[in-house]
């Protein structure tokens, strides 16, 4: 048998040559593949790296909303966006706000950013986030955010920003002094922590017509932010918030009347004040009576009230706000005695009193048979409740302690009012 070598040779180049055309095929595939692939992790990262610039936007002009409700974006009596192409470094990304304030509009604002409408008594903020240049591997991303403005009191009658515990044969329920009725199933209670106990309510015959809500991560059950002991009675249902409750400092108004607090003087153990600023603390005992005539804003140092002293708010003419740079003490000793307003008929209207406690207001008692009707904000203090004293309003603050026999009421009616401390809350959030 004669081989024919040189076809052998011949075919043995064209299988080399198929071959080395598949890899090379294969390879140019594969190349091609990789580098697709790597456009477009690159472009996800710029992509990414947007948004992230974008959020930086929103957060600044959150920050700014907050501290200037009336903010339009522009900078005071110019026309220049106040966040317009802001570098970020390093890296030099660009971030740029435009705001639709419409907090205090009277109807709805149509076809904002991306033809979104903003209802009256919100503000919608959109930050563009810019990375390279556009055309030439940048990348341009949208981050929008719809807020509300509202006050301490128009979510909970109870709040503790760290801890709220309940305990002995206290009673929490709500109503409404604008109508005279009760509301059931609203004293809700709730707090911004998720620590196990965050929320505890001990003892056998307490009482609480709402639901209970611990703060954001929370787990519930056994161990969990909410810890009932006993058999308390509970209407409402266990939740967790789905964002912080938003809990500002409180600012001491300016532009009053700086006075001194006149001594207690004659058989009446009476003092009348009007509003303005005051050196030292308001301290009473015995019998003592102070009145504050209203309507205005009154400034103490403090507040300390003991036996049956008295506080009476005359509020006939209008609201009267307190501001208290201090602690406040109420150590009622009978059936009256405490803070309140002088002109309530039916259920106590609290709406006309509010008080509020600074960074330096820690502590706020209420023992004894004290009372009290207003609603009271006091985001650093811890307000204890003690005794068989009653309130009639809110209680906002650090750590809230109800222990032994008292009554609280809290009045929906103060959501309805407007407020000198106001809570922004983020609504939603959006991605372009």
């Amino acid at each position: 048998m004669i081989v024919n070598l040189r076809a052998r040779k011949g075919f043995s180049i064209a299988v080399v040559l198929l071959v080395i055309a598949v890899v090379l095929v294969i390879g140019i595939t594969v190349a091609t593949i990789g580098v697709r692939n790597l456009g477009f992790l690159n472009k996800d990262s710029r992509n990414t790296r947007a948004f992230y610039v974008a959020e930086a936007g929103l957060s600044k002009g959150i920050a700014k909303i907050k501290t200037d409700n009336n903010w339009n974006g522009y900078n005071t009596g110019t026309t220049t966006l106040t966040f317009n192409e802001t570098v970020l470094q390093p890296g030099g990304d660009k971030f740029t706000v435009q705001v639709y304030n419409n907090f205090f509009g009277t109807a709805d604002m149509p076809n904002c950013f991306r033809s979104i409408s903003v209802p009256k008594g919100y503000c919608y903020i959109v930050a563009g986030g810019k990375t390279g240049t556009p055309g030439s591997g940048g990348s341009v991303k949208y981050a929008g955010v719809m807020l509300s403005m509202g006050t301490p009191f128009d979510q909970f009658g109870v709040f503790g920003d760290s801890s709220v515990l309940f305990k002995g044969n206290m009673s929490i329920d709500a109503y409404d002094s604008s109508t005279s009725t009760q509301k059931p199933g609203e004293g809700d209670a709730g707090t911004n922590g998720h620590q196990q106990g965050a929320i505890t309510v001990l003892g056998t015959s307490g009482y609480v017509d709402g639901s209970l809500y611990a703060g954001p991560g929370s787990t519930l059950g056994t161990n969990g932010a909410i810890s009932i002991s006993g058999q308390p009675t509970i209407t409402g249902d266990e939740q967790v918030l789905l964002q912080p409750n938003p809990m500002p400092e409180v600012i001491l108004p300016t532009g009053l009347p700086v006075m001194n607090i006149p001594a207690i003087t004659g058989n009446t153990n009476s003092l009348t004040l009007t509003p303005a600023s005051y050196n030292g603390k308001l301290s009473l005992s015995n019998k003592d009576v102070v009145t504050l005539t209203g309507p205005g804003t009154y400034i103490f140092k403090g507040i300390d009230i003991q036996g049956q002293g008295e506080l009476r708010v005359d509020t006939s003419s209008g609201p009267v706000k307190i501001y208290v740079d201090g602690s406040v003490n109420l150590t009622g000793g009978a059936d009256v005695g405490g803070i309140y307003n002088i002109n309530n008929v039916g259920l106590p209207k609290t709406t006309d009193l509010r008080i509020y406690g600074t960074e330096n207001c820690t502590n706020f008692d209420f023992r004894g048979h004290s009372q009290a009707y207003a609603g009271i904000y006091a985001p650093n203090a811890q307000i204890n409740l003690r005794g068989d004293g009653t309130v009639y309003g809110a209680l906002i603050g650090k750590d809230i302690i109800i222990h032994g026999n008292p009554a609280f009421h809290y009045d929906v009616a103060l959501s309805k009012v407007a407020n000198d401390v106001k809570v922004i809350r983020v609504e939603s959030w959006q991605r372009f």
